[in-house]
This record gives C-alpha cells, sequence and structure tokens, in this order.
C-alpha cells in the first residue's frame, strides 16, 4: 500500500490494481487446491479402500462367528463367505479378491481360472512379484493390512494398467482379502474433479471482474467528474455544474459536500468582488491620505531640514570666530609670557643692581665715618695742617672720586627705577606697588644725585682752600665742622638709602614673584586658549557633519516621499 501512494496511483487504478491482487490470490489458492487435490483424492481412495476391506473383514468375520456357534460348518462359513465377497462391487466395476499366505488365489470374481492356482511366480510388466509382495506387506505390517502398487489389466482387457491394492490378512481363516483400484479411473477423476475446479474459479473470477469493474466504474466515473467540477471552481468557474450520483453513499456525500463547497465559492466570489471595491476604495484614500501626509511632512521635515542648515551654517561662524579668537587669545598669551619672562629679567637686573648699591652706600657710609673721623682728628690736629694739606688734597681727590661713584650710583639708580616704573606699567595691576617703589628709589636717587652735587660743589671749594690753605689756615676749622656736620647729613642719606635700597630689594623679589605667578597664570590662559581652539575647530566639524546629515536626511526625506507617492 505505501508503494500504490508513493507511487501516486490514481483510485481507479488502485481498484484495478485490487482487482488484479485478488485475481492473483484467487488463482494462487487455485493452484494451492490443485496441488493439494491429487493427495486428498488419493487419500481419500484409499480410506474408501480400507473402508470396503474393513467391510469385507467384518462379513467374514460374522460367518466366522456362525461356524463357532454351529450354526454351519466352517467350511459352509468359508464358502458363504467368499460368496458374498464375491458379489461385493463399487466404483466403475472395482471388485475384491481373496488369496492364501502362500500366493494360491482362493477367489477372483473377474478371473475366476485363476482359482487354486499358485500365483507367487506371477509377475507384471515391471517384473514385479504381485502376490508374493501381497503376502509379504500383509506380514510386515503391524496392522496386518497396506498398500501395494502395480500393473493388471482391467476387466475386459488384456492390456495392464496401473493399479493400486490394499490388502488386510484374515487370521482365522489365513486368508488376505484384497481389492484396488485403476490409476487412470483415478487420473479420470482427478482430472474431472480439476477441471470442475477450474471452472467454479474462473466462473468466481470473472464473477469477480465483472463486478470489480463495475464498482470501479461507479467509484471512478462520478469522481471523474466530480474532480472535473472541482478543477472548474478552483480556477473560479463558479458556473461549474455538480455532479448528482444515484446512490446514497459516500460519494453522494461528496456530492452534497461539493454543492456547500460550490454555493462557498460563489459566495466568496460575491465577496471577493465586494472586497476588491473596498480595497480599491481604499487604495485610493489611502493614496490621497499618503499624498496629504507626504506633502505635510515635506513641509515640515523640510522646514526643519533647512533651520537645521541655517543653525549649522551660524554655529559653523561662531565655531569659526571662537577658534580665531582663541588663537589670537593663545598669541597674545604668548607675547604676554614673553614679556613677562622680559620682565622677570629686568627684575632679576634691578635686584642685583639694589645689591650693588646696598654695597656702595655701606662704601659711602664707611667713608663719610672717615672723613667725619679726619674732621675731628683735623681740630686737634690743626698745627699740622700744613703738613697735611696735601693728604687732605688727596683726601678731597678721594672724595670727589667717591662722589662721582655716588653721582653713578644714582644716575644708574634712576635709570633702573625709570625702567622698573616702565616694567611695572606693562605688568598692570600687579605691578602697581612695584611702580610706587620704583618712583621712591627714583626720588631717592634725585636726592642722592643732589647730594652728590653739593658734596662735589664742597669738595670743589675744600680743592680751592686747599690750594690757598696756607692763607686761609685760620677758616679750616669753621670749614671742618661744617663738613662734619655734613658728613653727618651724608650718614643720614645713606642711612635713608640704604634702608630705601633694601626695601627695594623686597619690593623686587615681591615683583619677581607676581611677575611668576602671572607668567603661570599666562601660561594656563594660553593652554586655556589652545583647548578652546581645538573644542572650536572640532565643533566646527561636528557642524560640518551635521550639515552634511541635514543634507542627507533631506534626500533621504526626498526618497521617502516619492515611494510614498508611488506607493
Amino acid at each position: 500500500m505505501n508503494i500504490i501512494k508513493k507511487a501516486g496511483f490514481r483510485i481507479g487504478h488502485r481498484l484495478i490494481a485490487l482487482i488484479i491482487f485478488a485475481s492473483l490470490g484467487l488463482l494462487i489458492v487455485g493452484g494451492v487446491s490443485l496441488s493439494s487435490l491429487r493427495s486428498d483424492l488419493f487419500q481419500q481412495k484409499q480410506t474408501e479402500l480400507k473402508h470396503i476391506i474393513e467391510a469385507a473383514i467384518s462379513l467374514s468375520d460374522g460367518y466366522y462367528k456362525r461356524a463357532q456357534d454351529g450354526q454351519m460348518s466352517e467350511e459352509e462359513a468359508k464358502k458363504a463367505a467368499l460368496t458374498a465377497i464375491n458379489g461385493i462391487r463399487y466404483g466403475d466395476g472395482d471388485y475384491l479378491w481373496v488369496n492364501d499366505k502362500d500366493s494360491v488365489m482362493i477367489m477372483h470374481p473377474i478371473k475366476p481360472a485363476l482359482e487354486g492356482k499358485d500365483l507367487s511366480k506371477l509377475e507384471d510388466k515391471n517384473g514385479k512379484l504381485i502376490f508374493p509382495a501381497f503376502v509379504n506387506t500383509v506380514n510386515n505390517s503391524e496392522t496386518g493390512g497396506g498398500f501395494v502398487d502395480y500393473l493388471w489389466p482391467k476387466p475386459g482387457s488384456e492390456n495392464p494398467v496401473e493399479k493400486l491394492s490394499y490388502v488386510q490378512k484374515y487370521t482365522n481363516w489365513g486368508w488376505i482379502i484384497g481389492t484396488g483400484v485403476y490409476m487412470d479411473d483415478f487420473d479420470a477423476a482427478l482430472l474431472e474433479r480439476t477441471q470442475l475446479l477450474i471452472g467454479i474459479m474462473l466462473a468466481i473470477l470473472a464473477v469477480t471482474i465483472v463486478i470489480s469493474v463495475a464498482v470501479t466504474r461507479s467509484i471512478t466515473s462520478p469522481l471523474g467528474k466530480m474532480t472535473q467540477a472541482m478543477m472548474d471552481l478552483a480556477h473560479g468557474k463558479t458556473d461549474a455544474e455538480v455532479p448528482q450520483p444515484k446512490f446514497n453513499d459516500e460519494i453522494k456525500d461528496m456530492a452534497s459536500a461539493m454543492e456547500v463547497f460550490h454555493a462557498n465559492a460563489v459566495e466568496r466570489e460575491r465577496l471577493q468582488t465586494e472586497q476588491e471595491e473596498q480595497q480599491r476604495r481604499a487604495n485610493d484614500e489611502k493614496q490621497a491620505m499618503l499624498a496629504e501626509l507626504a506633502s505635510n511632512f515635506e513641509q515640515s521635515v523640510g522646514a526643519l531640514t533647512q533651520q537645521v542648515a541655517n543653525s549649522a551654517v551660524q554655529s559653523s561662524a561662531g565655531a569659526q570666530e571662537m577658534a580665531a579668537i582663541a588663537g589670537e587669545t593663545s598669541s597674545e598669551a604668548s607675547a604676554i609670557v614673553e614679556v613677562c619672562h622680559v620682565a622677570s629679567k629686568s627684575v632679576n637686573a634691578v635686584t642685583n643692581a639694589s645689591q650693588l648699591l646696598t654695597n656702595s652706600i655701606e662704601e659711602i657710609d664707611t667713608r663719610v665715618r672717615e672723613s667725619s673721623t679726619v674732621a675731628t682728628e683735623a681740630v686737634s690736629q690743626i698745627k699740622k695742617t700744613n703738613e697735611e694739606v696735601e693728604g687732605l688734597s688727596e683726601a678731597a681727590r678721594k672724595i670727589g672720586d667717591v662722589v662721582g661713584l655716588i653721582s653713578d650710583i644714582a644716575e644708574q639708580t634712576n635709570l633702573l627705577a625709570l625702567n622698573a616704573t616702565i616694567e611695572a606699567a606693562r605688568a598692570g595691576e600687579a605691578g602697581k606697588g612695584f611702580a610706587v617703589v620704583a618712583s621712591e628709589v627714583k626720588s631717592l636717587a634725585t636726592q642722592t644725585a643732589k647730594a652728590t652735587e653739593e658734596i662735589s660743589e664742597q669738595i670743589t671749594s675744600m680743592q680751592s682752600a686747599t690750594g690757598t690753605a696756607v692763607g686761609a689756615i685760620k677758616g679750616i676749622q669753621d670749614i671742618i665742622t661744617k663738613i662734619d656736620e655734613i658728613s653727618g647729613t651724608i650718614s643720614e642719606a645713606v642711612e635713608r638709602q640704604n634702608q630705601a635700597t633694601q626695601d627695594i630689594a623686597q619690593n623686587v623679589q615681591e615683583a619677581s614673584y607676581s611677575t611668576g605667578q602671572v607668567t603661570d597664570t599666562v601660561d594656563r590662559v594660553r593652554s586655556t586658549a589652545e583647548n578652546a581652539n581645538a573644542a572650536a575647530q572640532a565643533v566646527e566639524g561636528m557642524i560640518t557633519q551635521m550639515t552634511d546629515n541635514a543634507d542627507q536626511l533631506g534626500k533621504e526625506v526626498e526618497a521617502f516621499l516619492s515611494k510614498v507617492r508611488v506607493a
């Protein structure tokens, strides 16, 4: 069945295959029956022969009992039994015979001439000793009987044919009773039975084929019509006619279901037509709605895209301006750092100059103290004035040199103060305190210059007086007193100058520290400006990307709207 299903046979072919299988089965059963018919018929004949011999034995037993009962003599009983057995016929003239254990024929109804003769030497055409075979069979059998096949002529014929006989020993009288059937009669009966069986089989096969063909046609014909109708309905032919079978069977039920299917197909076609019309109207409405949505979407998204693009352009300009400002700030910060470095160097120079000025002032103080000492000693040594005039002149000259040095220091201090003022002005707010100190230094330098000028004038006068010392020895005391006073004044001025110089040094150190802080701050400003510049450039890049994205968005929106309008 699986092979038939896989092969895709149609129902008609399956029914034909079923008929063929049934016919083959019938033929196989007939063949098996024919093959067993001979053995069954042969066994039936053997049984029939046994029963006939058993009947003859029973008949002989009856006469034997009569003889034993004294109703008749044994010879009369034997003669009566033989007469009865001689008269037994069955089949087509078949008979029984009696011989003894020495193969002597006692009774033969067909050939009486054989009675009383020794047949131990009688053999058939094949050389088989017939009656000794009968004797051997009954003697060797546990039941006293058995079958023997041989050749023997039929009654009325001298031509021997194959014969099968059954012989049974009758011990009461020492007889061997036998009967047989000719095999040609058996074959004729077998042929008759075979022909009958074949005829019955052919009749059954013919009836089966006729009925099967009729059943097949009764199934396949309406199924074919129904299949065609279903194909027509499947192809949308709702006017297809549904066949109406005559019999109330499964095909009739299928036809009824087919009617429902046909009605549903008609209804489905009607609904499909209505649905297509509704779909067409819905598509028209959808197209109109999509067109309106596309227009609104294009207006809104287009405006947003343009706004994004404009904002991107403005942001790009702002980013570029911010980058330019950051670059300019970085450049100015770098310049300020350079100026701060220069100011730091100048402050260091002022520090060094202040140190030199301090050393010079200390030297001046020492010299002034020495001058005061000399002036004091001059009062006690007035007598030695003449001898010391030359030394005084030399000392005056040295004082002049010192005064010149002081004048130079004052000028240098003045210049340094001026430079400090300029640098403080450049430093701005951080240099205001330094500017005040520089102003004080400048003022002190000016006073020092005036003092040195006065000292220079005094020295000049002293030198002039030295030239006329001899003539003006009396005025030396007054001059020395004035020198002592001037020296005291110079000492005080030098002390103030020293204090001012120390203040300058301290202020210069503070200015140097402030300049360092300014430098660090400006460095941070420059770093921040550079970072701002980099951030501005990054922002500009992102704005450019945003502009490109806005353009791409516009293109995508346009493509989307085109698809929406087409849909």
